[in-house]
Order: structure tokens, then sequence, then C-alpha cells
């Protein structure tokens, strides 16, 4: 079903699923406020610039 899509991927062995720890969790850029430096650190990762003002 539409609901297990990944799952059903996993299965298959069309994907694998691998645990990233928090250190590299670049998801967090969107989902949290952080401070300069883990803000520049992930968009270093991103290879996204960031502005110095």
């Amino acid at each position: 079903t539409r609901y297990h899509l990944l799952r059903d991927h996993y299965e298959k062995g069309d994907i694998e699923i691998e645990y990233v720890s928090t250190d590299f969790q670049l998801a967090d850029i969107f989902t949290k406020p952080l401070d300069y430096a883990r803000f520049s650190f992930i968009c270093g990762e991103l290879n996204v610039c960031v502005m110095e003002s």
C-alpha cells in the first residue's frame, strides 16, 4: 500500500537504510534553530555558501 512504500522498497533490496549520527544530520538546517558554527558546518556539507557580514 501507499503507506508502506519505503518498507516495500527496503524489503525488495531497492534501497538501503543507514543510521546517521546527530552530528551529520543535515536536515537539521531545515528543522531547528542552529548556532553559527553548526549552521556553517551544515552549509559546507551541502556545498552552500555562507555570506559573511
